[in-house]
């Protein structure tokens, strides 16, 4: 698709599957003449687990799942999720250093990075890459910019008590995160 030259961005939540396509030429060349970039905006994955949280509790009704409740449930428990994403591999396969190092490797040849705490700024940095907009004062940019920019600031509740106020939950949603915790980390 990169070498193409048909699209200048596409979606897709299958990263692995992406990647091995985007980062490859048709004859196989490790490094194409053009090469697929991944954005990710990066959060902090505790942050992400406890909306997750809160939405699963909006979503069903039940206002009286606990956080506990929540990270033992098969439906809603993780496991390091964005490692895996970006390393193509299931919950079930062992991750340690040697996976945290691939996918730090990753970040740096293949990802340009946003950060959802500094999503202005990520914003920002994503059109000086595509060369969208670099600044200025057009009306409806700013208006879109403003739209944009609510709508990642709607709708996430996180209550700052988690640790006190079920503290066996925060440690398994906390446990269940460790390994992309360091990646975000490293994302930084």
């Amino acid at each position: 698709l990169t070498q193409s030259r048909v699209s200048d961005m596409a979606y897709t939540p299958f990263l692995k599957e992406s990647a091995e396509k985007l980062f490859t030429s048709r004859t196989g060349q490790s490094f194409p003449e053009v090469a697929g970039r991944l954005l990710v905006i990066f959060r902090d994955p505790i942050d992400r687990a406890l909306n997750r949280y809160e939405v699963a509790r909006l979503v069903t009704g039940d206002d009286s799942m606990t956080l506990e409740k929540f990270a033992k449930n098969e439906i809603y428990s993780e496991n390091n999720p964005l490692t895996r994403g970006l390393l193509g591999i299931s919950p079930s396969d062992r991750l340690g250093p040697a996976q945290v190092k691939v996918a730090q490797e990753l970040i740096n040849q293949h990802i340009l990075v946003g950060l959802f705490e500094n999503i202005e700024d990520t914003i920002m940095r994503y059109e000086q890459f595509f060369h969208w907009y670099v600044g200025g004062s057009n009306s409806d940019i700013l208006k879109c910019h403003e739209e944009v920019l609510q709508s990642f600031q709607g709708g996430y509740r996180i209550n700052p008590d988690y640790a006190r106020n079920d503290p066996v939950g925060f440690n398994l949603v906390a446990a269940a995160h460790t390994i992309d915790r360091q990646v975000v980390g490293y994302a930084r």
